[in-house]
């Protein structure tokens, strides 16, 4: 009768820890789903600022040319003055 009653016992120990394991198992899957999605969030929010960036230096670059050129007209329109 001991050896049942042992035996009822490691089965009812053995199905608490496989409901445990089964609990944190479905919790893991659930937060790397959510740790997936975050990471997808932020990689997409790094190529806008990259193309934000791009944009930026694109544009630092067209600025520096249009200064260039206006420096350009105005010593030819002094040159001319002169």
């Amino acid at each position: 009768m001991c050896q049942f009653l042992r035996g009822q016992a490691w089965q009812e120990a053995t199905r608490s820890t496989v409901e445990e394991l089964a609990s944190t198992s479905a919790h893991v899957v659930k937060t790397m789903a959510e740790s997936a999605a975050a990471q997808d969030r932020l990689a997409q929010a790094q190529k806008k600022t990259m193309e934000y960036q791009r944009q930026i230096v694109e544009d630092g670059y067209a600025l520096g040319n249009a200064i260039e050129t206006s420096k350009s007209n105005i010593r030819e329109v002094l040159s001319e003055v002169s």
